[in-house]
């Protein structure tokens, strides 16, 4: 018997009902699919453009289709991954989520840093560097080279990374940069999805300009920020546009060369973006949120954006729900867009593009380990970033792509236009504001392609408190770069101050060693050193009546053994991992040696996270196996904050020196800081420590106690500190200091 249902109080039965669904269906199905065609378009505008996100939950929310996406600058980012297939809610979760400090700088996080960069990083701080190339002195044109940020942007895109034409994607999608040479908008309709992405948003001066082919890419804003003309080309009938636009300053903010040129980049890209709107008709829905004083660089504020931009497009509510499917034409329509998921599939092999043989070799030896393995995002952005933090490149990236039915990993590598020498500089400054001060100002420059084995020519110049040149050839001999020969020269001097109850004398010393260095480094974790040293020391009395002689003419003839281990999160103001530094040097008087004593460093410091702030414990222990003759460069120091405060640093001089100290430090504000923010820091520490001439002076009652406070910011210039330090005695000093609290001063 036939199943009967009542419609109206008529009877129904179950093959008329199933009949009558299916014309209705058929009948919708028919009339959405001569719907029009509806384009979005997301403009650019930093932070602000988190507005997108809630203009699309709206959109999702009234059930209106998205049939083509065209984006610029952080609309860019927020319509690739709606275009790739992420939800609305997953596209917040990204958002909320990102580390922009980490995205928007280029080093990453220092646990992936080579040891050679970690070992360099301590004095030469400064973000900002220098290079030679051809004879001339060339700089960075951007603060920032985009490296962190576009491997977050593959990270992100993966399930898209092998399409390459961007209208297989689920919603057919298109990115506008700027041709620096033309000053014309450059769209992509196809290609490497991410980097398009990365080069869109290319603000000029933040971020270095993007090679892409035989052209130079920047901010598509410059020239398109509200890409409406692409939307037309690509077939929307309709539009609606979001402008996250950041309004003119009024004239009591121009107060700085800065906001002045903002304003005049400012007001041409709103005069270009208003001559793009005249296009729009009276069918299109044009969005402009109110997104306050939300800045384009306020990245820590973006959330903030997302709701307002709900609220702006709610106040278009009717002209949008025009738009509008049934609530089944819009499943269907949902479940015909093409779906982009990859497994992460076993890379086949792993191609490396570099000019050169030997550094191709080396970068095919650091990702064998990904040949004939799934795809392993997390190694292989830790294997690029300990790569990238040599120095060398402004930018590593890599891209999946599919060649003849296989899935391989290209790794496209770009050397520092103003390379191959690059120039660092660091700056240490300490003054108690008593007429006592001192600095230390060092440069450095690294060349790169000294022959095709990868070698490497550094050298460094001191003035201050050590003055002096060291040279350098770091000689790679296995193919990871692991393993290595290092001869180098040093010529140094210095003026060593001996104070003590018994002594108050002033000396200089200056010395001149040539070295030999056979080394390890165990991943980016460690490096080991063997080496021989021969050179002379030469000391001169300068001012006092000294307790200890010490001879005119010193050979210098040893064995050095040294071993540091750095797993430091922050060179500056760790919060987890170990510092370890191990150094024995023993002379060899059958070569000449003067010295009878075997010299020994030690130094290990291990923070301690304590909710925003970290306690850093120290331990220093320097000394000699015999109180016998020691010329005055191997003389252990004590003082300058942190280092028994309240003392001028290297200021207390011995044969012995012990220091145990507990750092605190504490951050303030946000953990996550804006595009260029600078970390503000309040800390104090106890120490007690001494120096000693003789091993039977060594005790408890010879040790100083001694503290300080102080506060500090991990600025681009390295770590600055303000502060005040006190010793047993009445001995106190105000600080201004560059520079790390942790180490002593370079000795090589």
């Amino acid at each position: 018997m036939a199943t009967t249902v009542v419609i109206s109080g008529k009877p129904f039965t179950f093959a008329r009902r199933l009949l009558a669904v299916l014309l209705l269906t058929a009948l919708s199905t028919s009339v959405w699919a001569d719907r029009p065609k509806i384009g979005l378009v997301l403009g650019g505008g930093g932070a602000r453009g988190a507005a997108h996100i809630g203009v699309l939950k709206v959109l999702e929310q009234e059930r209106i289709p998205v049939d083509y996406i065209a984006g610029t600058s952080m609309g860019a980012i927020v319509g690739s991954l709606y275009a790739s297939g992420l939800s609305v809610a997953d596209i917040e979760e990204v958002v909320n989520s990102i580390d922009w400090h980490d995205a928007l700088t280029d080093g990453g996080p220092r646990s992936e840093h080579s040891i050679r960069s970690k070992k360099s990083d301590v004095e030469f701080a400064v973000s900002i560097e220098a290079g030679i190339n051809g004879g001339k002195l060339g700089f960075p044109t951007g603060l920032v080279q985009g490296q962190r940020l576009e491997m977050l942007l593959r990270r992100l895109l993966i399930d898209a990374s092998t399409i390459k034409d961007f209208d297989a994607l689920p919603i057919p999608f298109r990115v506008v940069a700027t041709d620096l040479a033309t000053m014309q908008p450059m769209v992509f309709d196809h290609g490497d999805l991410a980097r398009a992405v990365r080069a869109s948003m290319s603000v000029p001066g933040a971020f270095e300009p993007v090679r892409y082919a035989d052209t130079l890419l920047v901010d598509g804003g410059m020239v398109d920020n509200v890409p409406i003309d692409v939307a037309h080309a690509m077939g929307a009938d309709i539009l609606i546009v979001v402008d996250v636009r950041t309004p003119l300053s009024s004239a009591s903010d121009l107060q700085s060369l800065g906001s002045i040129l903002n304003q005049v980049i400012n007001g041409l890209m709103l005069a270009e973006t208003d001559h793009e709107l005249e296009q729009l008709s009276s069918d299109d829905v044009y969005i402009l949120p109110d997104l306050r004083d939300l800045k384009s660089s306020d990245f820590t504020r973006a959330h903030e954006a997302v709701p307002w931009g709900e609220e702006a497009a709610n106040d278009h509510l009717e002209a949008l729900q025009k738009l509008s499917m049934t609530a089944a034409a819009y499943t269907t329509h949902i479940a015909d867009r093409a779906t982009v998921s990859i497994a992460y599939p076993n890379i086949g092999q792993v191609n490396v593009y570099h000019a050169s043989t030997d550094e191709a070799t080396m970068l095919d030896a650091s990702l064998a380990w990904q040949v004939g393995s799934p795809l392993d995002i997390d190694r292989l952005e830790s294997s690029i970033s300990e790569i990238y933090s040599d120095g060398r490149y402004s930018n590593i990236q890599y891209e999946v792509v599919q060649e003849d039915g296989e899935t391989n990993l290209d790794i496209n590598v770009s050397d520092k236009s103003w390379g191959p020498t690059i120039v660092e500089a660091a700056l240490r400054v300490s003054d108690n504001f008593d007429g006592d001060s001192n600095y230390l100002f060092s440069v450095e420059s690294v060349s790169h392609d000294m022959n095709s084995r990868g070698a490497k020519w550094i050298n460094r110049a001191r003035i201050g408190l050590r003055t002096g040149l060291f040279s350098e050839f770091y000689q790679p001999i296995s193919s990871n770069h692991h393993n290595f020969l290092a001869p180098s020269v040093e010529f140094a001097g210095r003026n060593v101050n001996v104070r003590t109850a018994l002594d108050d004398s002033v000396w200089r010393d200056q010395r001149g060693i040539i070295a030999l260095d056979f080394g390890h480094a165990f991943a980016n974790k460690a490096e080991i050193r063997l080496g021989y040293e021969y050179g002379y020391a030469d000391t001169a009395l300068r001012i006092g009546d000294p307790l200890i002689q010490a001879d005119e003419h010193f050979t210098i003839s040893q064995l050095s053994l040294e071993y540091v281990r750095d797993t430091l999160d922050n060179p500056a103001f760790p919060r987890q991992g170990l510092f370890l530094d191990i150094k024995v040097n023993e002379p060899l008087q059958s070569l000449g040696a003067d010295a009878t004593a075997t010299a020994i460093f030690f130094d290990i410091y291990k923070p301690i996270a304590i909710g925003k702030g970290a306690l850093l414990i120290g331990l220093t222990v320097n000394g000699l196996s015999n109180d016998n003759t020691v010329p005055f460069q191997e003389l252990f120091s004590l003082g300058g904050i942190t280092r028994l405060s309240g003392y001028q640093p290297d200021q207390l001089f011995g044969r012995y020196t012990g220091l145990a100290s507990a750092v605190y430090y504490r951050r303030l504000g946000s953990d996550k800081s804006s595009m260029f923010g600078t970390p503000l820091y309040i800390g104090g520490s106890i120490e007690t420590g001494g120096v000693w001439l003789e091993r039977d002076q060594i005790g408890r009652d010879s040790l100083q106690l001694a503290g300080s406070v102080f506060a500090g910011i991990d600025s681009p210039v390295g770590p600055i500190y303000f502060g005040y330090g006190r010793a047993e005695g009445g001995v106190d000093s105000f600080y201004l200091t560059i520079g790390s609290l942790m180490r002593r001063l370079p000795t090589r």
